[in-house]
């Protein structure tokens, strides 16, 4: 049931997905300026994100790369990295949040969905916000999903956005976006 359920959840979020696809992106910004810096990698070899408290950071954002993207969404899946570590990849997380990041990452590796089955095909940067596409592989899907993840730079680090939290959160219990915490 609990693997029928991410899988359900995965290709509602592909929908999603394909829904946002076709609607119009005014990528303008309030101030005029724009910056925006796309990278695609094809390296498997993750780098460490640096933690951090939580708070905006004044130092400049650097560009996110597909490698440090992967590493913080592939840490979320992995049941073998703590939840203090977890809460550390995720803007707004408390120490706290922890257990809930704990059992999000044990559901999705009893349903087949382990770290290994997420893979960043392709990020875009603008300022202190970037996009992450996530390929995810369903064991029980002919082909992976590739879902938009919002990241944030907080404190030297990219942390995965709220919104894209809790999408991440529903989507590990078969709810809605947005229905996480």
């Amino acid at each position: 049931m609990h693997i029928r359920v991410i899988t359900a959840a995965v290709a509602g979020a592909a929908i999603l997905t394909f829904g946002a696809a076709c609607s119009s992106d005014d990528s303008s910004s309030s101030s005029g300026e724009t910056s925006s810096t796309t990278h695609h990698a094809s390296s498997t070899t993750p780098s460490t994100a640096a933690a951090g408290a939580e708070s905006t950071s004044a130092v400049a954002a650097m560009p996110l790369t597909d490698d440090v993207a992967q590493q913080t969404v592939r840490d979320l899946f992995d049941p073998a990295v703590p939840g203090t570590v977890k809460v550390t990849h995720v803007a707004g997380a408390t120490d706290a949040d922890a257990g809930l990041w704990d059992q999000f990452a044990q559901g999705a590796s009893q349903g087949g969905y382990t770290p290994d089955v997420v893979t960043v095909t392709g990020t875009s940067t603008q300022g202190d916000t970037a996009t992450a596409q996530v390929a995810i592989a369903s064991p029980h899907a002919p082909a992976p999903v590739t879902v938009p993840m919002d990241l944030v730079y907080q404190d030297g680090s990219w942390r995965l956005a709220a919104a894209s939290a809790q999408q991440l959160l529903a989507m590990g219990q078969g709810g809605a976006p947005g229905a996480g915490r």
